[in-house]
């Protein structure tokens, strides 16, 4: 669950409209997303997954519908918390939102200060949730924009780290699968495949998950295999094999193809954050460019994350460059560090961790695990310091300062 995510669900776009402008006037901070229709059980499933709000602003016009997609939100995730919206607070309506346990209803339009107020309130409960309340783990994609790009490397090396950033078991689901080089990276034996794993992804288990994967320190590995031009990966099967991943590991790692098949793409809507590696190449960056367009029009646009790859090179393109062409405000970079990671393929081993681009897996790994981390960091610029996600402490001090600015 991240503290500054916020889920708007609403049929109504005036709704949505309405709490989302409010939102933005109370604390720009959060990162507000919308559903634009009450969804089934399943489909709520994979948005509270991928998605993990800390807060969602459910409409309870139609309270019947509203009633059912609580109850799920509620079967999903423990931590969540619903504020109900609408603009016909009846006795009924209100009695019936506080038997089933949701207690910050707020009519519309919404006012600023009764929302600064909610906020406040809900920002005390959740800095008394357990991490380990967190229904599920989180889903980290990585996408090259062309071959080549290092996207595999940096997705290995960034579970590794997460690995270790958890004290936990990380999962790798290789979906490139036509070169899929994870097996090869880590000296693998031959074993099971995600097309043999497809077969089950309906009914996965313990004992079928376990043989399904190959292990390779703390990381589980489901492979993609040697290609078979004639098999395709169903998407629904690939939902499933992920939905298993999230509900027994703390993190998730997808190595994708950069080809944008329709398993990809659904594996994407099943992700947190997507990371769209690059080099600063001019051929690298256009088909980075091509890809955020295709990214925009699936509506993922807003969990993408660039990391500009090999950074350093004097006769190729800066970060600032890098950010315009690409049209986004930040991105992460890591260093060009060629001997090391040939090392590494050579020995099967992970980036030695005091080593410079060891280091910045690291501290990405921390950040996404949520916690500190333990050195200086690539910003947008490519420098060091990057800011991270506000923390609860950090929306309740937001809040606090509009209300007493308000005052």
């Amino acid at each position: 669950m991240n503290s500054d995510r916020v889920l708007l669900i609403s049929p109504s776009e005036d709704v949505l409209a309405t709490v989302q402008e409010s939102l933005e006037r109370v604390n720009a901070f959060l990162t507000v997303r919308k559903l634009r229709y009450y969804p089934q059980d399943d489909e709520l499933g994979l948005v509270l997954r991928a998605q993990g709000p800390a807060i969602v602003f459910l409409d309870a016009e139609d309270i019947g519908d509203a009633l059912r997609v609580h109850a799920e939100i509620q079967r999903y995730s423990t931590s969540a918390q619903v504020v109900a919206v609408t603009g016909s607070m009846s006795p009924e309506i209100f009695l019936a939102l506080m038997r089933v346990g949701v207690r910050e209803c707020l009519p519309l339009p919404v006012e600023d200060e009764r929302l600064n107020e909610s906020l406040l309130r809900l920002a005390e409960v959740l800095e008394g949730v357990s991490p380990t309340e967190h229904a599920f783990g989180k889903v980290y994609s990585f996408l090259p924009s062309k071959p080549g790009s290092g996207a595999t490397t940096i997705c290995l090396n960034t579970a590794r780290a997460l690995a270790e950033a958890h004290g936990s078991r990380v999962a790798i689901i290789e979906l490139d699968m036509t070169c899929g080089v994870i097996p090869f990276l880590l000296k693998l034996s031959s074993g099971l495949t995600i097309c043999d794993a497809s077969e089950y992804a309906g009914r996965m288990d313990e004992t079928l998950w376990q043989r399904m994967i190959t292990r390779s320190g703390k990381l589980d590995v489901l492979r993609a295999g040697f290609p078979r031009p004639e098999f395709r990966l169903d998407p629904a099967q690939v939902q499933q094999m992920i939905g298993y991943a999230q509900r027994n590991y703390p993190a998730v790692c997808i190595d994708l193809s950069g080809n944008m098949e329709r398993f990809s793409v659904e594996a994407m809507r099943s992700s947190s954050s997507i990371f769209l590696v690059c080099t600063n190449e001019i051929a690298s960056l256009h088909l980075a460019k091509r890809h955020m367009e295709l990214l925009q029009a699936a509506e993922l646009q807003d969990r993408v994350q660039v990391i500009m790859n090999r950074a350093g090179r004097k006769d190729a393109l800066g970060p600032q460059a890098v950010r315009d062409v690409l049209k986004v405000t930040q991105i992460e970079t890591f260093v060009n560090d060629y001997s090391a990671v040939q090392n590494a393929i050579r020995d099967g081993v992970p980036l030695p961790a005091d080593g410079r681009l060891g280091s910045e897996f690291r501290d990405l790994a921390r950040r996404l695990a949520g916690k500190k981390p333990k050195g200086p960091t690539a910003t947008s610029d490519g420098s060091g310091g990057k800011s991270g996600v506000l923390s609860l402490p950090g929306l309740k001090s937001a809040v606090s300062n509009l209300l007493s600015k308000a005052s």
